[in-house]
């Protein structure tokens, strides 16, 4: 997507407005400062030394290299990418740690040793985080929702099939309910985890925004954008009282009668 490289027109408290959010809060950055968007992927990134020990991140645009800076970090925030990449690999941890589960629980009856891994599904270290996890993006929501039954019926499998198989007699009857569980209760526990993985992989595509103020041009990054929307005087909330030095990019706020409070990004201030 690019728009117009022009500056933002002297009101800059209405017009069109891209709105993205960040941690808690929401954003809203006029179209006018915004040169081109684009995701992450597309661009090479190249790290330059500053004279403090840090780095700074520069990509190549329309022929100029271009400093590309955190707004996270600019603001103070968490990163929602950086979250969901760790709880890319705490799911990965998770979804193995249930194969190795099964092979535990397997190898103990057919060798009548102790199981020793978590039968109750709330103590082993999914259930233990799932109990209280929750997800503002919907379809991450509906997927998490799916795991409570495979996930409960697998762990109950372990105080049934140990019983079960005491009784020498029936210890092959134990093993064939196993290995059915395995191709069948098992293989939809997994595959709910793979597609949890995957939407979380889709969103930790960042966004680029490049952006021009006053004859200078820098890009942001961000977790995401939200929609454009249409902002007018009436809509306007001034903040003369913020402070400078701890709230470095804007001068105050966009809220409709309705819908989110929006925090007005000044590119002004930004590049200062």
């Amino acid at each position: 997507m690019s728009t117009q490289s022009h500056l933002p027109t002297p009101n800059a408290h209405k017009g069109s407005f891209i709105t993205f959010a960040c941690g808690n809060s929401h954003y809203a950055l006029n179209v006018n400062c915004v040169k081109y968007i684009t995701s992450i992927d597309a661009i090479t990134l190249q790290n330059t030394p500053l004279q403090d020990g840090t780095m700074n991140r520069i990509f190549s645009f329309s022929d100029r290299p271009v400093v590309l800076y955190s707004f996270n970090k600019i603001v103070g925030s968490y990163s929602q990418v950086e979250q969901s990449k760790a709880l890319i690999t705490f799911l990965t941890q998770c979804k193995q740690e249930h194969i190795d589960w099964i092979d535990a629980l397997e190898q103990s009856i057919k060798t009548d040793t102790a199981f020793n891994q978590a039968a109750d599904p709330l103590l082993c270290n999914f259930g233990k985080w799932y109990v209280n996890y929750q997800s503002d993006d919907e379809e991450l929501t509906t997927i998490m929702k799916k795991f409570e039954r495979p996930h409960n019926y697998i762990h109950c499998l372990a105080e049934k099939l140990i019983t079960l198989s005491q009784d020498k007699t029936k210890l092959s009857e134990a093993l064939t309910i196993l290995e059915k569980e395995k191709h069948t209760t098992l293989n939809q526990l997994l595959n709910l985890f793979g597609a949890a993985q995957a939407r979380l992989e889709e969103m930790v595509k960042q966004v680029i925004i490049v952006i021009e103020s006053q004859g200078k041009v820098f890009a942001i990054d961000l977790d995401n954008i939200e929609q454009m929307e249409e902002f007018h005087e009436r809509d306007w909330l001034a903040d003369n009282a913020h402070d400078n030095d701890q709230h470095p990019c804007y001068e105050g706020f966009f809220q409709k009668t309705q819908g989110n409070l929006y925090i007005h990004v000044d590119p002004n201030m930004l590049i200062n």
